[in-house]
């Protein structure tokens, strides 16, 4: 009896060892910071048949992993992008944000107690804004005929939006200092699928004296026609 009773102790704390370092799932939440660099095909769109970018921000990252090796990730990040492409600021390099998010599933892979790879193909979406505002400007307003009324002085508001889908793939190697605590290294690589450009001009200006605001705004729609991301990031993990 004793000995029956002893050997169930030691199994117990046996399989609860096990349970707690290797559970059936795994989730991991992490942070850093990334950088990226496209480009994109246009349409007639502007000077360049290629609108190049370059970025920088913050990312953040889902990655939850099967003891079996199944894997499933999320990211999104957001930051500053630049583009000489985009005529909108008069200048020669427009500044705007870029935001994207990305879903996927994988492979995972432990190469050491504390190391991981994880392979996973992901499909997202990536936005690009850049704006531009003037006060003061000369405004003249095109009636139905064609013909234009005397300038109003005007203030000025302008959009150009980059919206695009992509797939492609990401490799993460994930480095762990303790339990619950490392660090993450993480490249995307993404085939631009395609997508819109918008532009958007607003004119907000007072008429005939009236003490009411007026505003004419036009927009128009461009194709894009792909091409590609890369977007490397390093931060911090937490597992739990």
């Amino acid at each position: 009896m004793k000995k029956l009773l002893a050997f169930i102790l030691i199994a117990g704390a046996t399989t609860g060892a096990f349970a707690k370092k290797w559970p059936q799932w795994t989730n991991n939440v992490g942070g850093g910071i990334t950088g990226n660099y496209s480009q994109i095909g246009a349409d007639n769109t502007t000077s360049s048949d290629v609108i190049e970018q370059f970025g920088i921000g913050l990312e953040g990252i889902y990655l939850g992993y099967h003891e079996n090796g199944f894997t499933a990730k999320a990211d999104y990040a957001i930051g500053a992008t630049a583009s000489k492409d985009v005529t909108l600021q008069d200048k020669d390099t427009n500044i705007g944000f870029f935001t994207n998010i990305a879903l996927g599933a994988g492979y995972s892979v432990p190469v050491t107690e504390n190391l991981l790879f994880s392979f996973t193909g992901m499909v997202g979406a990536d936005v690009s804004l850049f704006g531009d505002e003037k006060e003061d400007i000369s405004y003249y307003y095109e009636n139905s005929d064609g013909t234009s009324d005397e300038a109003y002085s005007a203030d000025y508001a302008a959009t150009v939006g980059l919206i695009t889908l992509s797939i492609g793939g990401d490799i993460l190697a994930k480095y762990s200092v303790s339990e619950h605590f490392g660090f993450f290294a993480n490249i995307s690589a993404r085939w631009v699928i395609g997508g819109i450009e918008t532009h958007e001009t607003t004119y907000t200006y007072q008429k005939e004296r009236k003490q009411r605001e007026l505003t004419a705004q036009t927009s128009k729609d461009y194709d894009l026609l792909g091409k590609f991301r890369v977007e490397p990031t390093i931060g911090v993990i937490w597992t739990f």
